[in-house]
């Protein structure tokens, strides 16, 4: 299949292999703890000797082995249940058939390389990939809607020709464009929840699809209640209840 070239390799010198810097059997101490990312993949190490993957839609973990710079699965794969689009399943099955493969890999700093399967991916380390951008300030602009739990709901699309976007004021305050009309309120925040009082809205009628997301996304932040949210890089997910709204920084 070629070579895949996932991301962009930072340069450096000296690596950390399996059995040079690692903990023997087990995981590798230099990976673990620590979450590397491309444009198209992500994989977190945890310190427990476990990796989650994620490769657009659903998550993906397993146990690992990192020994004689190989990173081997020691046990298949499990992972969420999400439905996605056609083309984000297919990089989960691939992303999945190459982990499965044992592929080779080098740590050099703040890069990771795993080669297997005739197909090389190449990430860095998130933190210095992908700061979190800030609440405050910045444009969130939304790119999907999730029906249902975490591990199994539905993600859809923000359907074509609809704009939804929300940013959070220095004064405390949240301004949203709903998908048809406007809207806002006072916004309180705290580490993973946030609660959205006196929400109110422009009541005009547009028609279709735009008052489908509005509808979602007035349900979301206008019930008076804590809203859970998650901040990873240039992604905010919001979620209350069985409903999630996903946002990527503008």
């Amino acid at each position: 299949m070629g070579t895949l070239v996932a991301a962009l390799l930072l340069a450096g010198c000296g690596s950390v292999s399996a059995d040079g810097g690692g903990s023997g059997a087990g995981g590798d101490d230099a990976l673990a703890g620590r979450t590397f990312v491309s444009p198209r993949f992500s994989l977190a190490f945890d310190d427990n000797d476990a990796i989650s993957a994620h490769a657009g839609c659903n998550t993906m973990f397993a146990p690992y082995d990192a020994t004689d710079d190989r990173l081997t699965l020691t046990e298949p794969l499990g992972g969420t249940e999400m439905a996605c689009e056609d083309r984000l399943m297919a990089q989960d099955e691939w992303l999945a058939d190459f982990l499965a493969a044992d592929p080779a890999y080098e740590l050099v700093e703040d890069a990771l390389t795993l080669t297997g399967n005739d197909n090389t991916i190449e990430l860095v380390d998130e933190e210095l990939a992908v700061p979190d951008a800030a609440l405050t300030g910045t444009e969130w602009v939304l790119e999907g809607i999730v029906s249902g739990s975490d591990e199994t709901g539905a993600v859809a699309s923000v359907p074509a020709g609809v704009r939804s976007n929300l940013s959070f004021t220095a004064d405390d305050r949240l301004l949203a464009e709903l998908g048809c009309n406007g809207g806002g309120g006072q916004v309180t925040v705290g580490d993973s929840t946030l609660v959205v009082r006196e929400f109110g809205q422009r009541l005009m009628a547009c028609g279709g699809a735009k008052d489908q997301v509005e509808r979602t996304v007035a349900g979301v932040l206008g019930g008076d209640a804590e809203i859970g949210y998650v901040l990873d890089g240039e992604t905010l997910t919001l979620r209350a209840g069985p409903t999630g709204l996903i946002y990527r920084a503008s």
